[in-house]
């Protein structure tokens, strides 16, 4: 947001900003960016990436895997090379129940999870083993139970939670 008082027909007000009445400043970012970055990195020490789902597909996962650097991140559905076509619909899943198809030359592992609702995640790094726990709330029995979690999801939220606090 680039803070402008001024009149103008694409002046915008979001109250949550530090800045709230000002101009939206949108900006068209792909993965071409992500190489970019990684170019930087040297290749001789292994490196883990945590990207959202605007940065993650098999394009870039394959670049990155043959830089030593290994990805984690949500994608979205049509950036998978249609492996999610052999995914179940969010109504035929259980909640807090994995699933995961592997690409069949074993670099990578695409994991579609529902907790509340459900998310695809990529991965070169993780896959569903070793699993975790983590405490959720049960409506059922109105209490905090242990959940279990793919690696996957658990090193997700623990590394996509420090980069949107970046932000």
């Amino acid at each position: 947001m680039m803070p402008f008082s001024g009149r103008c027909p694409m002046r915008q007000y979001l109250p949550s900003k530090p800045n709230p009445v000002g101009l939206k400043n949108l900006r068209l970012l792909h993965q071409m960016v992500v190489k970019h970055l990684v170019g930087t990195i040297p290749t001789a020490k292994v490196t883990h990436l945590c990207t959202d789902r605007y940065f993650t597909g098999r394009a870039i996962l394959d670049y990155l895997v043959s830089r030593n650097v290994f990805l984690i991140g949500t994608v979205i559905t049509n950036r998978t090379d249609g492996v999610t076509v052999s995914f179940p619909k969010d109504t035929d899943m259980k909640r807090r129940s994995p699933v995961s198809p592997r690409h069949e030359d074993g670099k990578a592992c695409l994991v579609k999870w529902k907790d509340k609702k459900s998310v695809p995640l990529f991965s070169s790094a993780f896959g569903i083993k070793p699993e975790s726990s983590c405490k959720r709330w049960a409506k059922e029995p109105r209490e905090i139970v242990d959940v279990r979690q793919p690696a996957i999801v658990s090193s997700n939220n623990t590394y996509m939670g420090s980069v949107d606090m970046m932000d």
